[in-house]
């Protein structure tokens, strides 16, 4: 069994720039979005925010795709 001690996660409140920064960092396609008290809210992929931007920009506050890197994580969840 493999088992990693203090992963990397976000929260549902950190944004989707900071996120890609650290799929990038730590070459990572899937990230755990926890809450409060570490419980598990979703796995955030690097598929899934490609298809958010590409199919839904106008979703995101404002027309500007640039604009969808600053939506909250949670914002992304909740449109799968």
């Amino acid at each position: 069994t493999l088992v990693t001690f203090n992963p990397v996660t976000v929260g549902p409140n950190d944004t989707l720039a900071h996120v890609l920064r650290l799929m990038d960092e730590y070459e990572m396609h899937h990230v755990p979005v926890v809450g409060e008290d570490f419980q598990l809210l979703g796995i955030l992929t690097d598929t899934v925010i490609s298809r958010y931007m590409t199919e839904e920009p106008s979703s995101a506050e404002g027309s500007d795709v640039d604009d969808a890197y600053g939506l909250p994580v949670a914002g992304v969840l909740m449109t799968r």
